[in-house]
């Protein structure tokens, strides 16, 4: 087997779109999703959803499975998170951002200050082995952080039972519960966007439109980024390539 054949079987076996990333992209599963009726005259997430994208476009039944929602990144660097609709009781306490999966360092996009209809923006670039996160919105001034991967999971921050954060990764959770239902990619008008819901109470109420936000040039990543040595791997098998493809020198006949 040449080295260009064995770079091939290895990148199928690593699952790898392209190298360099350091993310790669998913092709997401789907999963019927319990959504709970809402209270009171609250809105219910299929009625939030008709209303924002047209009757049907999304049925709520039907989302992305649980894990392949897990972690998310930037479609060229920069994508946009806009909220919809946000009805929980603690909406005024709550904050929402997104997480390094590996540090676990938590940064915010929005608080209790923004609602309906406000937009952030996030950049990740890369610097040198690591990657840089700004987010700014209408509310708040730029921030930048420092991440170890262009992949990012989404956090949920309450102030129940003197403060929970809730993970899009429901492995981070309590009993591995799920808290954020995830579609898309969508079509039309809002084509290649994703929707998430939240339900932000241990125990709740399930009805998942406590917090929902449409995801602009944002989609999810499959499963993690890959660990350095994978990558030296790739880069050893491309080195290799490069070598055997080499052309022999011409012996001309005397």
């Amino acid at each position: 087997m040449t080295p260009l054949n064995l770079l091939r079987r290895h990148a199928r076996w690593l699952g790898l779109a392209w190298f360099g990333s350091g993310a790669l992209i998913a092709t997401p599963a789907f999963a019927n999703c319990t959504v709970s009726p809402s209270s009171g005259s609250e809105p219910t997430l299929q009625s939030t959803l008709d209303s924002l994208l047209g009757p049907d476009t999304v049925p709520v039944s039907s989302c992305i499975a649980d894990g392949a929602d897990s972690l998310w990144t930037t479609v060229n660097q920069v994508g946009a998170i806009q909220i919809q609709i946000e009805l929980a009781g603690n909406a005024a306490s709550n904050s929402f951002g997104i997480y390094d999966p590996n540090t676990n360092l938590l940064v915010p996009i929005f608080s209790g200050s923004d609602g309906a209809g406000d937009i952030a923006t996030i950049i990740v670039t890369p610097n040198g082995s690591q990657w840089t996160v700004r987010t700014w919105d209408a509310n708040s001034p730029m921030s930048s952080y420092t991440v170890s991967t262009s992949a990012f999971g989404f956090y949920l921050q309450t102030t129940q039972n003197g403060g929970t954060t809730l993970y899009s990764d429901s492995s981070r959770n309590v009993g591995g519960a799920d808290y954020m239902y995830a579609w898309g990619p969508l079509a039309g008008n809002s084509a290649g966007q994703y929707i998430i819901a939240w339900e932000d109470s241990v125990g709740g109420d399930g009805d998942y439109q406590d917090f929902v936000a449409q995801l602009i040039d944002v989609q999810p990543v499959n499963p993690v980024p890959l660990p350095a040595s994978v990558w030296l791997l790739a880069s050893g098998l491309l080195l290799t390539r490069r070598w055997w493809t080499r052309e022999p020198a011409v012996t001309r006949r005397q």
